[in-house]
């Protein structure tokens, strides 16, 4: 398995950028360059140029960073999960925490919504994405849809 990863800055403290749904490590790029230390971003394995994992289990899809912490001997890191990035950094936490030293998570969900698997469908799961959470139009239809459920600043 092909875990592709961007660094950028050098030396510690190192942050780690975990993307969401659809992302890859150029989520993070907004973030660059860091102030201190590094900031490494992951293409989750089966997105971007990572290849997919054999099995779609936690240990296939942690198991490739782990191993890559070690090989890096990252430690004292900072874990940013954006959306069900923060899924994995939350099992990264629990699967190494003499590495990890904290979590930032952003739009965190504890658990997949129903409708989620409509995004898995072949060929048509990217353009739903698109139709409902990438572009403005379907955001403001999301934000109806889940009015109640959220405060009225976000987006």
């Amino acid at each position: 398995m092909t875990l592709h990863a961007q660094v950028w800055g050098r030396g510690e403290p190192t942050v780690v950028g975990l993307h969401g749904w659809n992302g890859t490590a150029e989520t993070f790029v907004p973030l660059t360059p860091p102030r201190q230390g590094s900031l490494l971003a992951y293409d989750l394995p089966g997105f971007g140029r990572s290849t997919a994992p054999s099995k779609l289990d936690v240990e296939h899809i942690i198991g490739p960073i782990l191993r890559d912490f070690e090989e890096r001997d990252a430690k004292d890191l900072t874990l940013i999960g954006s959306c069900a990035g923060s899924v994995w950094a939350m099992e990264l936490a629990l699967a190494a925490p003499e590495r990890v030293r904290r979590l930032i998570l952003v739009d965190a969900f504890a658990y997949v919504p129903w409708y989620f698997q409509v995004l898995t469908l072949p060929l048509l799961g990217a353009f739903f994405y698109w139709v409902t959470f990438a572009q403005p139009f379907g955001r403001w239809i999301a934000n109806v849809a889940l009015a109640s459920k959220r405060a009225e600043e976000t987006d």
